[in-house]
């Protein structure tokens, strides 16, 4: 690398770090379990073989890691540096734009769902590793060129918050001041934000050709509204999951046409779109929450209402407002189904509507949105109630299903 080492430091500190990047500097200091350097494709020398698409992600890489492991980049003792080495992953993204080394041709949100695809994998498989109680996020945007850091500031923002539904995080973002050439050989990095994160589930966008993902952005949906039966009944597997994203992962390499007539060009032709999106939050949310969504019951197929009370207290998933007209829901189906069970001969072994135990016995032929947002998901006319014989609390003896679960999906992806 051209660029000459400075001296990195934070803010009324006296020790510092020689380096020619922020990489080392913030490394000693977080120690943390594991980094990513996402670099861009545009990287790829002039002179070098482009047998393939992952063919230039290993050339950039092997490049890369010749810089981070050369002794030059930072003053460091070799033991301290080796440690360090061990922690970095080096992650080749798709980049946009024209540079002395070649064209390369695409939109610049195949950064963003690219590089989101594969920081969903990287974190869980960190996570996978350790039983965390506290996951910190540190994010250092110094060394970021154009669109490059509002996209990716934007990517782990997103994880971290749907990491928060399991896990208490915390999120730092650094950037140093500039580096100008022969300028000063002293540049101060600042934690320029440092926050705990609330969980949250964002919403996501309803492409025009789905593939099929209507179930899955109707699952993601109920994470994020609190409808905490329709969660469970749209429940994906993992095997699922990943077997869309490496179909999107395929395509996507498939369609990069690499030229060297004159001017070298790489062009990507199936450019990547909010499926990748949705199927890493999708990811994350499964990967989490697998073992608690219970198997539907033996007896009647439906799920246990305790499940649902056990699963709702239990996680972050759900808002506190959320939980709070959850459980409310759950108790006043519990109460009107005692109500009902003293008043009429026998409802025990056999599903009823729901709408029974407010005097109708015909529900109504369509679901009511304003009340089925407003009532958790648990709207009379769609909701049917199984009461198990035998003795114990009724909340303990219910179960749930809704009526027609293909109705309502139509209802709430009807935005």
């Amino acid at each position: 690398s051209r660029r000459s080492k400075v001296i990195y430091r934070f803010p009324d500190e006296d020790n510092g770090l020689n380096s020619k990047t922020t990489l080392f500097f913030l490394l000693d200091h977080i120690e943390p379990d594991q980094a990513f350097v996402l670099l861009p494709d545009t990287l790829l020398a002039a002179d070098a073989l482009t047998e393939g698409y992952i063919a230039i992600q290993e050339t950039i890489k092997l490049k890369a890691l010749e810089f981070i492991q050369n002794e030059e980049t930072a003053d460091l003792e070799d033991k301290r540096r080796e440690a360090l080495d061990k922690k970095i992953e080096l992650l080749v993204i798709p980049g946009s734009g024209r540079f002395p080394n070649g064209r390369f041709i695409g939109k610049l949100t195949d950064y963003f769902y690219f590089s989101y695809l594969e920081m969903v994998d990287r974190v869980l498989k960190t996570l996978e590793k350790e039983d965390y109680g506290r996951v910190e996020f540190h994010l250092d945007l110094s060394h970021g060129i154009n669109y490059m850091p509002s996209l990716i500031y934007r990517l782990v923002r997103e994880i971290a918050a749907l990491v928060a539904t399991k896990y208490d995080v915390r999120f730092v973002a650094y950037n140093s001041e500039p580096f100008i050439g022969q300028g000063k050989k002293e540049l101060t990095v600042h934690a320029v934000e440092c926050v705990d994160v609330d969980p949250f589930v964002p919403k996501v966008a309803f492409p025009e050709a789905v593939n099929n993902l209507e179930e899955i952005i109707g699952f993601l949906t109920s994470a994020k509204h609190g409808f905490p039966l329709l969660f469970c009944n749209l429940f994906p597997t993992k095997q699922t999951i990943e077997h869309l994203i490496q179909g999107l992962r395929t395509d996507f390499v498939h369609g990069i046409q690499i030229s060297e007539d004159g001017e070298r060009k790489l062009e990507r032709n199936v450019p990547l779109d909010e499926k990748s999106r949705i199927l890493g939050l999708a990811k994350v949310l499964t990967f989490f929450f697998g073992s608690f969504v219970q198997n539907d019951c033996d007896d009647c197929g439906g799920v246990k209402l305790k499940d649902l009370k056990n699963f709702v207290d239990t996680v972050s998933l759900f808002t506190d407002i959320h939980k709070e007209l959850i459980i409310r829901e759950f108790d006043t189906i519990s109460t009107k189904v005692g109500e009902l069970q003293k008043s009429t001969e026998r409802i025990s072994g056999e599903w009823f509507s729901y709408s029974k135990v407010y005097g109708e016995d015909n529900p109504k032929n369509h679901i009511d949105r304003r009340n089925f947002f407003a009532h958790a998901g648990l709207e009379r006319n769609c909701l049917e109630v199984f009461f198990h014989e035998g003795n114990g609390r009724i909340s303990s003896r219910l179960c749930l299903r809704y009526h027609d679960l293909d109705a309502v999906l139509r209802e709430i992806l009807d935005t």
